[in-house]
């Protein structure tokens, strides 16, 4: 969402652009939005965390403390929650968003888990038939976690056919 409201404000200033997992092209899951933000014990918070992975074992017990110590901050919760009213709670694809990729065309790149449970695949839309589109097996909403290699291999490639690297 920043990087998009980067490239509102210049868009002259963007040689290429790549979202992964990108909400604002689908329909986010609520029962991970609800259940991260109302969550109070580890085992709650992890159940939520597990929706990020394809392998629900990647969501740890670490993983789960740290983020529940940090929704402890001050502030944290009714940012967390302003984020969600202002970002997630829309029940479509954001045609602000698609007006973007269709603007990019083939500078644009996204990348996809075909397990994303949190922004699953049957709620995403096509950005435009110019920009690479890359859907990742065996990864979640995660996949620059889970597939780190593919990721970082097709963003060199990107960067490589805009002569960025």
């Amino acid at each position: 969402m920043v990087a998009r409201a980067l490239f509102e404000l210049q868009p002259e200033r963007v040689a290429s652009f790549t979202a992964i997992a990108p909400a604002d092209l689908g329909v986010v899951n609520r029962a991970y939005i609800d259940g991260f933000l109302n969550a109070r014990r580890r085992s709650d918070i992890g159940a939520a965390i597990a929706l990020l992975f394809s392998d629900p074992k990647l969501a740890t017990r670490d993983m789960a403390e740290n983020l529940l110590r940090y929704r402890r901050l001050d502030g944290v919760e009714s940012a967390l929650r302003a984020i969600d009213a202002a970002n997630l709670a829309h029940l479509a694809p954001d045609q602000a968003a698609l007006a973007m990729w269709q603007t990019l065309g083939s500078r644009g790149l996204v990348i996809w888990g075909e397990d994303d449970a949190v922004v699953p695949r049957a709620t995403t839309v096509p950005v435009c038939p110019e920009a690479g589109t890359l859907f990742l097996s065996h990864a979640g909403h995660m996949p620059h976690i889970e597939k780190a290699d593919l990721v970082n291999a097709a963003l060199a490639a990107h960067l490589q056919e805009h002569s960025l690297l």
